[in-house]
């Protein structure tokens, strides 16, 4: 970006977007829902791999997954052991939806295993961490806890 360009910006003149896709097809996009539930900016979302769930990460320190396209469906909460802002949340593919990654401003990456099924009740924690802190192997094991619950819209 030039310096035109960025004061322009910091000055709050609009300024405008090149499309990343066909404007037809950019023009036909409407807002289909809008899904409530964290406490905190959500920073993160990820699709599974057949497009039924959504994962988002915020700074509430929780992993909240959607169910799609029933978004009418009550959505659960995954509350991590993060101790800060979640930036990263991912579906590990090839494992049924029961292993998500997240990564926060902790210095850690969690990997969150869910029992088989909708959506256990309590999923077992893996923590890897920078060497701040983290075991000398750099993973830890936190014990099993029932960490999901149901998100109440706000």
């Amino acid at each position: 970006m030039d310096a035109s360009s960025l004061l322009a910006r910091e000055l709050g003149k609009r300024q405008t977007h090149a499309c990343h896709m066909p404007e037809g097809v950019a023009r036909k996009l409407t807002l289909e829902g809008v899904l409530s539930g964290h406490g905190g900016c959500v920073n993160r979302v990820a699709w599974n791999e057949d497009g039924s769930m959504l994962a988002s990460a915020s700074d509430d320190c929780q992993v909240i997954l959607w169910h799609y396209p029933d978004i009418g469906r009550v959505p659960l909460a995954l509350h991590t052991q993060h101790q800060a802002n979640l930036f990263g949340v991912q579906f590990l593919p090839h494992h049924n939806n029961t292993r998500i990654v997240s990564g926060a401003m902790d210095y850690t990456v969690q990997l969150h295993e869910l029992e088989a099924g909708a959506f256990a009740i309590k999923p077992k924690y893996r923590s890897s961490s920078s060497s701040r802190g983290g075991s000398s192997s750099g993973m830890r094991r936190h014990p099993p806890a029932p960490q999901m619950h149901r998100v109440v819209p706000r």
